[in-house]
């Protein structure tokens, strides 16, 4: 008697008559737990096994062998496997009686995609004699879209805003005052003038002189009083005089020089104040004429902005308008389309209904795959 293999997923054995035993992925003779080969394809050929060489592989016979399970040519590719929406390719009428496991190894050794667990489909007709719908393409409306450049909107005038001017008066005390401080801190700041610092030691030497002259005085009736007649003591007393009027003119040149001096240094101090003062006006003078371009600049560009939004807005409409405009075009052709393939698929539909009842009959679980079939083909028919 001829040996039957089948291909399993692997799982339990009950498939190749082994009930009870956990088998892995393989090719079994019915009744035997040994795998004769873990692939699908003979690596050999590059072809799926056939009977005579999983026949060879067992050392049994395949006169009158049964056709394994997977061993089947392929249909065409009216009926296809789907997977992430594109098609895989056809199956063999076997893969109707697999498991869903089987099925997804199947899918995997054949195709080379593993759809363990992942949403895939079997579309179109079953194995069977009954003849394919033939449905003419649905052709999509071409409507033309609207160019946002081609869109034409005002944008809102803008007048520029009034220059800014100072006063002629106003000019002349800057030039002023920006002048005596660069002035100043370029002198290093402003001591006592010359002029004036002579006419002071002029008056203090003077009014030394005439202290001199009456501390000589004074002092010449004092020795005459008193009897005394040495010309060199009173020359002595003379000289001395004399000194402390030269000593007390140098000390009063010297605390002018000193005070003029600091007085230099604080007016250095103050000009750098002032200075600092001055360039925060300038500032302010620079902004007040800057503000007009500024705020022309400012009106200008939120008058583009609003330009531009006002074409947006017409745009949107437009293009509202036109995909609303070829939907309603596309839903009279596909409701057109629908009423003519609606016979063609009902004819259709009667012949698989047959065929899968007859392939009930014959193989378990046949049947339940062409209806399968039948509502996959179904959905993408009807219309959502």
């Amino acid at each position: 008697m001829a040996d039957t293999f089948k291909w399993t997923a692997g799982g339990e054995g009950g498939v190749v008559g082994c009930p009870g035993t956990v088998l892995p992925a393989g090719w079994y003779k019915v009744g035997d737990p040994t795998p004769l080969a873990t692939t699908w394809k003979n690596p050999a050929t590059g072809s799926m096994y056939t009977p005579q060489e999983l026949g060879g592989l067992s050392g049994g016979t395949t006169t009158g062998a049964t056709t394994p399970t997977g061993t089947t040519t392929p249909v065409n590719t009216s009926g296809q496997i789907f997977y992430q929406g594109k098609p895989l390719g056809g199956v063999t009428t076997d893969f109707l009686n697999m498991t869903m496991p089987e099925k997804e190894a199947w899918i995997k050794t054949t195709y080379g995609v593993d759809v363990t667990g992942q949403t895939w489909s079997y579309g179109g007709t079953a194995p069977k004699t009954a003849s394919t719908p033939v449905t003419t393409p649905l052709a999509i409306p071409q409507v033309t879209m609207p160019n946002i450049n081609s869109i034409n909107v005002p944008a809102p005038t803008v007048t520029p805003a009034p220059a800014f001017e100072i006063t002629p008066e106003q000019q002349a005390w800057q030039d002023k005052v920006g002048g005596y401080i660069s002035e100043t801190l370029e002198m290093g700041g402003r001591g006592i003038p010359q002029e004036t610092m002579d006419l002071m030691v002029g008056k203090t030497t003077d009014t030394l002189k005439a202290k001199e002259t009456e501390d000589l005085r004074v002092m010449k009736n004092n020795m005459e009083r008193r009897g005394i007649t040495n010309s060199g003591f009173i020359f002595s007393n003379e000289q001395k005089i004399r000194s402390g009027t030269t000593m007390a003119i140098a000390n009063s040149i010297t605390d002018l020089q000193i005070q003029n001096h600091l007085m230099k240094v604080a007016s250095f101090e103050t000009a750098m104040g002032q200075a600092a003062q001055f360039l925060g006006y300038l500032g302010e003078m620079s902004a007040l004429k800057n503000a007009p371009a500024t705020q022309t600049w400012m009106a200008q560009t939120q008058a583009n902005l609003y330009q531009f939004q006002g074409k947006l807005d017409i745009y949107k409409t437009q293009l509202q308008a036109a995909y609303q405009t070829q939907n309603t075009i596309l839903q009279g052709q596909i409701s057109m389309q629908l009423q003519k393939d609606a016979q063609v698929f009902e004819k259709w539909k009667t012949e698989v209904e047959l065929e899968a009842t007859k392939a009930a009959a014959q193989a378990q679980g046949a049947g339940q795959l062409a209806g399968t079939s039948i509502g996959a083909m179904a959905s993408l028919i009807k219309p959502s």
